[in-house]
């Protein structure tokens, strides 16, 4: 996020699980489609209107895309039971 640009304010809000001070209505709509793509494995049919009205429906998939690739990586190195190397601490809470 960082290598792309994205502020550290809201990578840090992100970080510590407040909200984050979103610059723009597309960085707010990333987020919550995201968010509830997490939750309930799907989005509603408003959030679903707004985001493809604002990001265009290839973008849209594209952030769906990213969510389940995560998702994917993290089950993965859950079940491998991955560890962080020596010395490392989280950063998650």
């Amino acid at each position: 996020a960082r290598a792309e640009g994205l502020p550290e304010a809201i990578i840090e809000a992100v970080r510590t699980g407040a909200p984050p001070p979103y610059e723009n209505e597309t960085q707010r709509l990333v987020n919550e489609v995201a968010l509830e793509l997490l939750h309930a494995g799907r989005i509603g049919d408003d959030l679903h209107a707004a985001a493809s009205a604002a990001l265009g429906f290839p973008k849209l998939a594209e952030v769906t895309a990213l969510v389940g690739y995560y998702c994917l990586v993290s089950f993965t190195l859950n079940v491998a039971d991955a560890r962080l190397p020596g010395g490392e601490a989280p950063i998650w809470p």
